[in-house]
């Protein structure tokens, strides 16, 4: 089957047509249930179809068959931008303002002494967005794979019974402890210097119930690419900086040890779309997170398996 053109996508309602053999045209009506604005295309769940299948659409043409559905869904979250009980304080040399204004909406505890590198201004999971993460990741023992200055790894401490993070910097992972000790959770957290790929792969299936995955999107500048690609703005380095592995090469790792499922925190730029194309699978649910009461995307978490539904 061949689906040569489609109608305007208003209310969800989608028509296709299709090309049967002998030329003439069948009309199929569906309904729509994501879509990308970076490439535009789209997937459709076709109506009366007794298998459901959907099908991603590019250009008019059907690019492939989704087995898969994904559920899409909107968490907004409160930007705490200062403590009131605090005077405001010019950012420090060498820190962005911008960054120093969010440093309360990284760490509730940031005058109590949370350590951050240059990276980690701008690379730190947001504390109300880590706590919802880690509400919806509870289990018993969870895989922080990228877990930098440890921002995600406290709050999975406060949901999971042990946590395992791993990162490849050793200034970083010094920043993480010192960090886990000030929310008081470092006895809950087993940390690992190395690469998370190497560990993994040194893992049996299904030796983990969760991997959350947060690895590094190339720096503030994903900001201003159209689109986001795990091959080619995810890049994971051995402590030799002689061996590296993409974003994909990550998941496949990561599904492979987690028995419940993977978490995977992507930027805004990232669409359904672009992951069916690079993964191969579609997510279980699809999270934006909205902040600052504003409707703009800020980040997006997709879940691959069953996760709990959060705060």
């Amino acid at each position: 089957m061949e689906i040569t053109s489609s109608s305007s996508l208003t209310d969800r309602r989608v028509v296709l047509k299709r090309a049967t053999a002998s030329g003439a045209q069948t009309t199929l009506r569906g309904t729509l249930f994501c879509t990308s604005p970076n490439d535009g295309s789209y997937v459709v769940l076709l109506t009366g179809d007794p298998q459901q299948k959907a099908y991603l659409v590019q250009s008019d043409r059907v690019k492939s068959i989704v087995e898969e559905q994904t559920k899409e869904t909107n968490k907004r979250f409160k930007f705490l931008a200062m403590n009131q009980d605090q005077p405001q304080v010019a950012a420090p040399s060498g820190i962005p303002a911008e960054a120093w204004r969010r440093r309360y909406f990284l760490f509730s505890k940031f005058d109590e002494g949370i350590r951050m590198d240059a990276e980690s201004w701008y690379s730190v999971t947001p504390e109300p967005i880590a706590q919802h993460i880690a509400e919806r990741c509870r289990c018993n023992l969870i895989l922080d794979a990228c877990c930098g200055a440890g921002g995600n790894a406290i709050h999975f401490a406060q949901t999971c019974n042990h946590v395992i993070a791993c990162e490849v910097s050793p200034e970083r992972i010094m920043l993480a402890q010192a960090n886990a000790r000030i929310y008081r959770v470092d006895d809950r957290i087993e940390f690992l210097l190395g690469n998370v790929m190497d560990f993994m792969k040194s893992l049996p299936a299904d030796s983990v119930d969760v991997v959350f995955l947060s690895p590094p999107w190339g720096g503030p500048e994903y900001k201003h690419t159209s689109g986001f690609s795990l091959a080619d703005q995810v890049t994971l380095y051995g402590p030799a900086q002689s061996t590296h592995h993409d974003g994909i090469d990550l998941f496949i790792e990561a599904r492979r040890v987690a028995r419940l499922g993977v978490a995977y925190y992507l930027p805004r730029t990232c669409s359904l779309a672009s992951l069916h194309r690079e993964l191969g699978v579609l997510p279980t649910e699809f999270e934006r997170h909205h902040v600052w009461n504003t409707s703009s995307t800020f980040t997006v978490c997709c879940y691959f398996g069953d996760f709990g539904p959060g705060d």
